[in-house]
């Protein structure tokens, strides 16, 4: 919805990832064929929305903010395909 409006008013959202500060497992678990792993990610980044002349709305592009997100990971370990997939995302912020 955030970005049909953003979409819709012409606006544009950068987002600059300035450094991971850490990365780490929260949870594990095996499903039947399909294993599960959650991760912390600590990092910081840099969250500018610009209008359609381009002039900043909202955001400073010197102002560093810490972001924490969890990030949920899945794989089927009966294939020989070794990537994991992406399957959730949530932020604690």
């Amino acid at each position: 919805q955030a970005i049909t409006k953003r979409q819709s008013n012409e606006q544009t959202l950068e987002t600059t990832l300035v450094s991971i500060k850490s990365a780490d497992v929260l949870h594990s678990d095996v499903k039947g064929r399909v294993a599960e792993l959650t991760v912390k990610f600590v990092s910081e980044t840099i969250n500018v929305t610009r209008d359609s002349q381009g002039e900043i709305i909202s955001g400073d592009p010197r102002a560093i903010q810490q972001v924490t997100d969890l990030w949920t990971f899945a794989r089927d370990m009966k294939l020989e395909d070794l990537n994991w997939k992406l399957i959730a995302t949530r932020s604690e912020n």
